[in-house]
């Protein structure tokens, strides 16, 4: 018996038919699984995967049934008593025949340094001959002096090539394969050829100069690298100027670069390429990069010598490796990350696009187009979509990758190790583990929840032989909600908030180190709207027009209108808070609505309107006689309230004597018409709304705290539409209905580019003012459609250029992305936000924001 990572009982027994059961939540149930054999042990592994070891081989769980390994698959002997899984993510197999290994990261290691006694050293070169051979080259990493620095490798067995056979090259700097099949090696001490049979140096026209870069152009001209060497004063071999990069034309020799005055002794010229229209390739290389690092360069007979570097875009001037792929793009590898050079501009990679290090050393196509990247961090591995790292504790940094024509891969270390390196074709697997809401879902398959719960967590785990799962590679994306799959991440989870009512579809993919995709995981999602929401639209819906205008799909707006319901069912004094024209008179009238007392009177006083001789009359009444134009009595906006609600508007604005009555209407209940001396009881629910600083003015004297404390029992603050530019379409849509009919006009719906426009602008005024705007534009419109010019708005956040101004293109793409990006109030994907306004990916958005150093400012600065 066993238990699994969900803490489920496995029993077995022996050759039985139903030989497998699982026992969970009270029952046992039976496990389809052919058990032929005897079942000697059932454990469950570090990814809650489990196995049965039988005397025929070991069973494993794969997906929804079993799989197995037999000695065909490798193991010792088929009766297996045990199965280990250690934090290498290694299994280990315990037989009859004894301990079997599975080799799930396909790795074999062979070790140079022992080989060679002089010095520490580092593979520089790495290269398959047309006999299947393959030649490693190394250096010391302060040039000290190497007689054994290249090594033939057949696959199994590894020959030494020095001093003892004629080829004295100390430190191998290039190995080159020619048109003719003749190997080429460069190093400190010259040229040397080897025809399959024997290696011979070979003159060049520089003499006795170092060879550091070997290359042929299409038609099998030859490019040599070459430093030439000098002594110090200790007798050590230095390196001096002339740095020459020379090109065979026929039998004479053409010095296209020469670098004079060469100050650092280990400067040398890096890796060549001949392009296809006769460019050249080149960079100056240092051993130890230092700040003298100039890009790369290239050569053409028409055009000249052009040294590209940081100041035309690209991302470090320290460069390490150079690739020309198959179709004619150049890569470069820096120090600083990895460069596209497609002629003109540039793309730049780093660790923040899924590199596990900047610090690159090495470039390679494979055959199937897919580039590989040898970096401080490991090998990466990327198909053009994304960057997947072979983690393994036998790879560090890797200086150089070969593939052989069998598929398999070499990387050549700074140990200077030799790593043979397998990939493997099989798929993993993902599973959907649980989905987080309203409660807990687990094995989700179609999920019900509303727009209460803001936070949806969906939580999967890829399975791999060869890989763990936090070094896998997830992508997903919900269906109906994203427009893409969302950039690949090794997060095993991913959040999505304040979600529209709709339909969705959660889908997700796990990746492996090889860049095998996995089939897709997925669960249905409905997402309904808040009842209560739903119970105040119907209630808007029923009441003559009331509260129209208080539409809208906003988070915003959402939780105001939920705190409005709550607080509607209670006799608590609201008090309402925002700019103007935000609808806090229009959020008064929908509580009323939504309250028990909606079958009394609404009666609205506006504070601010009316002079300060006449509130107390206009509030409280007053009898015949109590000033001169007092002819007879008047109720009182709190006497006729009885039985609804009173709307103190602009509340900020009453003088303080008003608010010493106030203040005892709402502590005792009782007030007094002017002039009267009758005691009157309150029969009505106070509500107030105030565009000012109530407690600014406490502190100023000019609001009395006392009366702050008792209107302030429940404080609502209405959102300005600048914090809801998504219901914009629907309140436009709204007015230009309204004042259409009004007019008698017929108006088409608002175009994409006019909505552009209004969500654009910042709206001081708020809702007030886009009515205003669409009742203007619906006026002066000559056709039946609005357009942009009849909105008569400048948004306060489009970049303004002057005539004068020289603004680069890059500063106005980031510019018009800054713009987009407030105007959705930074949400980058789904509905709404930046990427679908710009009409762009928001994987491709968020490479730009990255490329152009855009970046969220802090959420009390947005």
């Amino acid at each position: 018996m066993g238990q699994d990572d969900t803490s489920k009982v496995w029993f077995g027994h022996h050759k039985s038919e139903n030989g497998l059961w699982c026992y969970a939540d009270g029952s046992f149930q039976p496990v389809q699984v052919d058990l032929d054999s005897d079942l000697r042990k059932i454990q469950c592994d570090r990814e809650g995967r489990m196995w049965c070891s039988t005397s025929e081989g070991v069973l494993y769980q794969d997906g929804d049934g079993f799989s197995k390994f037999t000695p065909a698959d490798g193991l010792p002997h088929p009766a297996v008593k045990a199965v280990f899984h250690d934090r290498e993510h290694q299994y280990w197999f315990a037989t009859w025949g004894g301990v079997g290994l599975y080799d799930a990261h396909s790795i074999s290691i062979f070790d140079f340094s022992a080989r060679v006694s002089e010095s520490v050293s580092e593979v520089s070169q790495i290269v398959q001959d047309s006999r299947g051979d393959i030649w490693v080259g190394s250096v010391s990493p302060v040039f000290k002096y190497q007689s054994n620095s290249v090594f033939r490798f057949d696959g199994k067995a590894i020959d030494l090539i020095g001093s003892e056979d004629d080829f004295d090259i100390n430190n191998c700097f290039a190995i080159y394969e020619d048109h003719d099949g003749y190997l080429w090696f460069g190093g400190i001490n010259g040229l040397f050829r080897y025809d399959g049979q024997k290696i011979e140096k070979i003159e060049t026209t520089a003499g006795s100069s170092s060879i550091c870069a070997i290359a042929q152009d299409g038609e099998g001209q030859f490019l040599f690298g070459h430093w030439e060497k000098k002594k110090d004063k200790r007798q050590k071999d230095l390196f001096t100027s002339p740095l020459r990069l020379t090109y065979q034309r026929g039998e004479e020799f053409q010095t296209i670069f020469v670098k004079d005055k060469n100050q650092d002794p280990r400067s040398y010229i890096g890796t060549v390429i001949a392009g296809r229209n006769g460019e050249v390739y080149f960079y100056l290389a240092h051993q130890h990069f230092s700040d003298n690092n100039r890009g790369f360069a290239r050569w053409h007979p028409k055009d000249g010598l052009k040294f590209y570097g940081v100041e035309d875009g690209l991302i470090d001037d320290r460069v390490s490796d150079l690739l020309l792929d198959r179709h004619g793009n150049l890569w470069v590898a820096t120090q600083g990350g990895l460069a596209y050079f497609d002629g003109s501009t540039f793309q730049t990679f780093t660790t923040e696009d899924g590199l596990p290090s900047n610090r690159i050393h090495c470039l390679i196509e494979d055959s199937q187009g897919h580039l590989w990247l040898g970096t401080d961090g490991g090998v990466v591995h990327y198909d053009g979509r994304l960057f997947q790292t072979i983690k393994s504790s036998h790879i560090g940094p890797v200086l150089q990758i070969l593939e052989d024509r069998d598929g398999a891969f070499y990387f050549g270390t700074a140990q200077n190790t030799l790593v043979r390196y397998r990939q493997r074709q099989t798929s993993p697997r993902v599973r959907l583990l649980q989905v987080v809401a309203d409660q807990v879902y687990e094995n989700p398959q179609n999920i019900i929840v509303s727009t209460t719960d803001q936070q949806m967590t969906f939580e999967y785990k890829g399975l791999s032989f060869s890989t763990h799962p936090r070094d896998m590679l997830y992508i997903y994306r919900l269906k109906g909600y994203d427009l893409d799959w969302q950039p690949p991440t090794r997060k095993m989870r991913a959040y999505y908030r304040d979600l529209p009512p709709g339909d969705y579809t959660f889908q997700v993919r796990a990746i492996d180190r090889d860049l095998n995709y996995s089939e897709i995981a997925q669960t249905q999602l409905s997402v309904e709207r808040d009842p209560r929401i739903s119970a105040l639209t119907s209630i808007i819906n029923s009441t003559d027009g009331v509260g129209k205008e208080f539409i809208g799909e906003s988070v915003a707006l959402h939780a105001f209108q939920i705190q409005l319901t709550k607080v509607a069912a209670t006799d608590l004094s609201v008090l309402f808070k925002g700019e103007t024209g935000v609808g806090k008179g229009l959020a008064a009238r929908v509580l009323h609505a939504l309250s028990s007392k909606c079958d009394g009177p609404f009666m609205q006083v506006n504070c601010g309107a009316l002079p300060a001789t006449l509130i107390d009359s206009e509030l409280f009444g007053h009898e015949r006689g109590a000033f001169t134009s007092a002819v007879s009595r008047k109720l009182g906006k709190v006497e006729l309230a009885k039985g609804g609600t009173l709307f103190l508007d602009e509340i900020g604005d009453m003088t303080l004597e008003t608010q010493a009555r106030m203040l005892r209407l709402l502590e005792e209940g009782t007030y007094e018409r002017v002039g009267g001396s009758e005691t009157l009881s309150i029969q009505a629910r106070i509500v107030a709304a105030t565009n000012r600083d109530l407690e600014e003015m406490v502190s100023a004297g000019t609001f009395r705290e006392d009366l702050y404390y008792r209107i302030n029992a429940f404080p609502m603050s209405l959102p300005p539409l600048r914090e809801r530019k998504e219901d914009i379409p629907d309140l436009a849509e709204l007015f230009k209905t309204r004042m259409a009919a009004h007019l008698d006009k017929q108006i088409d719906p608002l175009a994409v580019e006019v909505i552009e426009v209004l969500q654009a602008y910042d709206w001081p005024g708020n809702v007030r003012e886009l009515e205003h705007t669409i009742n203007r534009a619906v006026i002066v419109c000559q056709d039946s459609q609005i357009e942009v010019a009849d909105i008569g708005l400048i948004s306060s956040s489009t970049p303004v250029f002057t005539d004068r101004e020289v603004v680069p293109l890059a500063e106005i793409e980031r510019r018009y992305i800054l713009k987009m990006l407030k105007v959705a109030n930074w949400k980058i994907k789904g509905i709404g936000g930046a990427a679908a306004l710009l009409g762009l990916n928001p994987g491709t958005l968020y490479g730009k924001m990255r490329k152009l150093g855009i970046k969220r400012p802090d959420k009390e600065h947005i």
